[in-house]
């Protein structure tokens, strides 16, 4: 069922081929929710919009929850940060926050998502932790 919590998934690689469908299909779910919001999307409707069968959709996103979770997550590794090692520590996360905060400001039916999902980003979290740290270990790093 759609409304299922995000499992934690141990991902392998893909080839090129799979890469350029999931991210079709994560196209589509962007672009949908863009234009709509967190109630309105399908897993179904963003497979037919990426032009791809709801089964093929499903094998790389289980869930609607799911789905948002890798439009947030691929969000999130969009986001650009430069942190100045001669800025103090509380400096470079303010830097980085703000970073994230406007990326999600950016995204209002992104944030309404990921706020009616209640701790599925969470659920992702050995993915996250291999996305989110690059940021927070450069906008925490000791100074030089």
């Amino acid at each position: 069922m759609s409304s299922d919590p995000v499992v934690a998934i141990t991902e392998s690689p893909r080839n090129r081929r799979q890469e350029e469908t999931f991210r079709k299909v994560l196209t589509a779910g962007v672009e949908m929710l863009r234009e709509s919001s967190y109630a309105d999307l399908t897993v179904r409707a963003v497979a037919a919009r990426a032009k791809v069968a709801p089964a093929t959709a499903y094998t790389y996103f289980s869930s609607k929850n799911h789905l948002i979770a890798e439009v947030y997550l691929d969000l999130v590794g969009q986001v650009p940060y430069f942190t100045d090692v001669n800025d103090s520590r509380s400096s470079r996360v303010e830097q980085a926050l703000r970073a994230l905060t406007l990326m999600i400001a950016d995204e209002p039916e992104v944030a309404a998502a990921c706020t009616n999902m209640h701790g599925m980003i969470t659920a992702r979290r050995p993915r996250t932790s291999i996305r989110v740290p690059p940021i927070t270990r450069t906008s925490i790093a000791a100074t030089a």
